[in-house]
């Protein structure tokens, strides 16, 4: 405390201020001043530990080594603390008998098993006269814990200085090796770690920006240093695995990342013909990976997805991002669609030069010779389209992996804001674009460029042979493309219909299904189909008027050639003056049908754009934002989370200019606290955990997580350690174990018996057959809705989370299974939000928060809020009746 001018110090004893009395609460106040001295010392404590078990006057654990243990609620008295440190500074003991405080904040960490810890309450301390020692002897150890965390911050503030002044020096140090490596052309850097080294390999190959985390501060690690340089490098990586059987050395497959039975680092890098290299970063040498080599390498590997650009994603930038190392290719495919040209005018050739010179001059072994060049010819051929379409599988393969992933990647980074005009259904049209975006670019990538490969040498043989007839058929040909375009850019209103159609039709449809159940009970079963039968048939309008373009340009592609042979017999016969020989025109014949066969096939992909364009078009919405700073993980890592959460005069609405769904809520759950949110529905409940999770934005104020602001956290790693059971959560096609646990979780089925136990689901699979391994549909119609609720929260609990939020995750239990499942809920050591309609499960809470129209309007304990009038006792009462 600190005195103002005319304050005055009055001394007491302490026998005198604190001795049993009715009218004067002295436990009541101990608990607060224990409490508030504890609070304001704690908080410059870092890092705080996340308790193992809680103890409380009637429940104390059992101590195992390295154990952290806290108190749930309150201030409990604890003795007997033999091998325990108080706050991780100080002994928490000199004797048996010593008596310490704990509180929600305040921890211990025991060293060593710990038999026959006591613990009681101020009350009992007071009744017994131990509470004025007990006091005095925790002022002693909590200002000693002050005094040595006050030169602990002092020692850290100097390494920081120095850790300051070291990455300055290595900063320089680094800018010169980067300086020396341009001049020298080197590709090491001095003093990168192995991983670091094998991904700046990768991402040399791949095009990605790697950022590797500063060394020195662990906050903000995840445990695995390749998870931390892909949050860091804003990149998504999963684990794929190598399989042996499969060979995957064989085939382009991207850059890898595999380990050595050792776990040391190693790039895998695609080479010529899909083939794989090791690249070693310790020795900078490369090997071909074989069979042999394989069998050296762990069988788990990293796969990174390069993303695409964070500003609004251009036609060029798919196409940039796609052509990545197909360079190669690219030159093999056009140098094979140039000798597939020429060797497809071998047969006009040879057949001029039959019937102007061989059967003229009767020369049968030089008809042989020309058979066995057109066969010899015909063989080169086939080698020559097997080639070319190896080449184009393998460049579309490539580009296939990547634009998906890419354009994935972009949708899920997308802030829910961008999202929220979409229906269900339509978002999800719009997403399945991405593959017919990736299959129509593709397709008129491919089919433009052979086409053209294919005219050129064509064309150019054609003014070899006869310029007047090449010209002409270059005429004819540019105005039968002209023909054939006109019909395809035609399709493009109706392409657009159609998917607009397609769109309402999908996304109105999916929410008729899932309201199917309101729908009846309204009666608007007519309205529905009316609704259904106009979508309907302006889908199929679009589709008949797009049919009958396609025939079109069908029937123009079809009589071209006949024209163009036409034209070309009435060219020869009405030149004046002049004549051509028979094996030429047969000659230039032959090759102007192949040349107006491949116009035709160019004048198709026009068709093929008709249709890309609308999808462009129908994508653009998930193309087009550009991803801000805070979106696309310029923030604050998270690693560990305590659990302290608190909504500081919160607001938020779903539009601009929309009504408030919540407005200035403030609200504050301490970590380890059992907080629930009642009202009635519209109130701004969910929403609230919407906020939480960091999957909306307030409108106004903030959400704090830790104190710290989560608009810069990475909201992304903050969900690894939050268990949500969402209001209508379902289950995953799989088992009940991956259901459980997750598909790429390191949970361990120990771990899925243990929280099915919490969840008060295991004696239900032990009852079927196959247990954890049984089945689970799509639909999940083997269960039960509670069986569905408590393997939900199974799944939240299993991996140990700092915050569990539970919205309405017990409305479908019995009151026996409910009481099981909240009584092991309340005893998990996490921050627990829950959102409840069943006022009976939340008599235990620590915190019961009332809202009404996105307001809080009540807040306190079960019973304080029961005993005084409002709306939470007309909830109960409307329970009661």
């Amino acid at each position: 405390a600190k005195g103002l001018p005319g304050y005055r110090l009055r001394s007491h004893a302490v026998d005198a201020l604190i001795r049993p009395s009715a009218e004067y609460p002295v436990a009541i106040q101990v608990d607060d001043w224990v409490a508030n001295f504890t609070t304001a010392v704690v908080r410059d404590i870092m890092p705080v530990p996340r308790p193992d078990e809680f103890v409380s006057r009637n429940h104390v654990p059992t101590i195992r080594p390295g154990m952290v243990v806290s108190a749930r609620r309150g201030v409990v008295w604890l003795s007997s603390l033999h091998g325990a440190s108080y706050l991780g500074l100080v002994d928490a003991a000199d004797d048996e008998s010593e008596w310490l405080p704990l509180t929600l904040e305040s921890w211990l960490r025991f060293s060593n098993p710990a038999d026959g810890v006591v613990a009681e309450s101020s009350e009992g301390l007071l009744q017994a006269g131990r509470l004025p020692e007990a006091l005095t002897r925790f002022h002693g150890r909590i200002l000693e814990a002050e005094r040595l965390n006050r030169i602990l911050a002092a020692v850290d503030d100097a390494n920081l200085q120095m850790d300051r002044s070291t990455l300055r020096r290595e900063d320089e140090e680094r800018a010169r090796t980067e300086l020396k490596r341009l001049v020298e052309h080197t590709t090491a850097q001095a003093g990168m770690p192995v991983l670091h080294e094998a991904l700046k390999s990768i991402g040399q190959y791949e095009g990605i920006e790697f950022r590797f985390p500063d060394p020195g501060p662990e906050d903000g690690r995840n445990g695995d240093p390749v998870i931390d340089v892909a949050i860091n490098s804003k990149v998504r990586a999963r684990p794929v695995r190598l399989d042996p059987d499969s060979r995957w050395w064989r085939a382009d497959n991207g850059a890898l990342l595999g380990f050595r039975h050792d776990g040391s680092s190693v790039a895998l890098l695609p080479r010529r013909l899909g083939r794989y290299r090791l690249r070693d970063p310790t020795t900078r040498s490369t090997t071909r990976v074989t069979r042999a080599v394989a069998a050296k390498l762990h069988e788990f590997a990293w796969m990174f997805v390069r993303p695409l650009p964070e500003r609004p994603v251009k036609p060029k930038d798919m196409f940039k991002l796609m052509a990545r190392n197909s360079g190669l290719d690219i030159v093999r495919y056009a140098l094979a669609g140039v000798v597939a040209a020429l060797i497809a005018f071998a047969p006009a050739a040879v057949i001029a030069l039959v019937v102007d010179w061989l059967v003229p001059g009767r020369t049968p072994g030089l008809l042989m010779l020309a058979l066995g060049t057109l066969v010899l010819l015909a063989i080169i051929g086939f080698l020559v389209q097997v080639s070319q379409g190896m080449t184009l599988l393998n460049a579309e393969g490539r580009a296939t992996v990547r634009m998906t992933g890419a354009l994935w990647d972009r949708l899920l980074r997308l802030r829910r804001e961008h999202l929220r005009g979409f229906k269900s259904g339509e978002l999800a049209q719009r997403a399945f674009v991405f593959q017919e975006l990736r299959e129509g670019l593709s397709g008129i990538v491919t089919a433009t460029v052979s086409t053209i490969l294919f005219l050129l040498p064509t064309l150019g043989l054609l003014f070899l042979y006869d310029p007047t007839l090449a010209t002409a058929s270059l005429a004819l040909g540019l105005a039968g493309l002209a023909i054939v375009a006109t019909f395809g850019l035609r399709q493009i209103k109706w392409q657009r219909r159609h998917h607009l159609a397609q769109q309402s039709l999908a996304g109105n449809m999916f929410q008729f299904v899932n309201g199917i159940e309101k729908l009846r009970s309204a009666g608007a079963e007519s309205s529905v189909f009316a609704f259904w039968v106009r979508s309907y048939l302006e889908k199929k309008q679009a589709e008949i008027k797009v049919e009958r373009l396609n025939a079109l340009t069908t029937a123009a592609s079809g009589s071209l050639p006949m024209f163009a042979a036409a034209f070309l017999f009435a060219l020869v016969l009405l030149r004046p003056g002049e004549s051509i020989e028979v094996g030429a025109f047969l000659a230039v014949f032959a090759a102007s049908m192949t040349f107006f066969a491949a116009v035709t096939r160019l004048g198709g992909s026009v068709g093929v754009v008709a249709s890309v364009l609308p999808a462009v078009q129908q994508a653009e919405p998930l193309l087009e934002p550009a991803i801000d700073d805070i979106a696309s993980g310029k923030l604050v890592p998270v690693s560990h989370v305590h659990g302290d959460i608190r909504l500081d005069h919160v607001g938020f609405s779903y539009e601009d200019e929309g009504p408030a769904v919540l407005d200035d809520v403030s609200i504050h759950v301490r970590a380890g606290e059992f907080v629930a949110i009642v009202g009635e529905s519209g109130a701004g409940k969910s929403t609230l955990l919407r906020l939480i999770l960091g999957l909306e934005r307030p409108s106004t104020g903030a959400v704090y997580v830790d104190e710290r602001n989560l608009l810069y956290l990475d909201d992304h790693a903050l969900r690894r350690h939050i268990g949500v059971v969402a209001q209508n959560g379902s289950l995953q096609p799989g088992t009940i174990l991956q259901n459980i646990v997750g598909i790429t979780s390191d949970a361990t089925l120990e771990d899925a018996w243990a929280a099915a136990r919490k969840a008060s689901l295991d004696d239900d699979i032990r009852a079927m057959e196959m247990g954890m391994y049984t089945p689970v549909g799509e639909h999940s119609g083997l269960f039960s809705g509670g069986q569905v609720q408590r393997m939900l929260i199974a799944a939240a609990i299993v991996r140990n989370p700092s915050i569990v939020l539970l919205d309405e995750a017990t409305n479908w239990l019995d009151n026996k299974s409910q009481a099981k499942v909240m009584e092991s809920i309340s005893e998990i050591a996490a921050t627990r939000i829950v959102v409840a309609h069943r006022l009976s499960t939340i008599r235990n809470a620590d915190r019961i928060y009332v809202m009404s129209q996105g307001t809080v309007v009540q807040s306190g304990t079960y019973r304080e809020l029961a005993e005084v009038a409002g709306l939470f006792r007309e909830l109960i009462a409307r329970q009661l009746t």
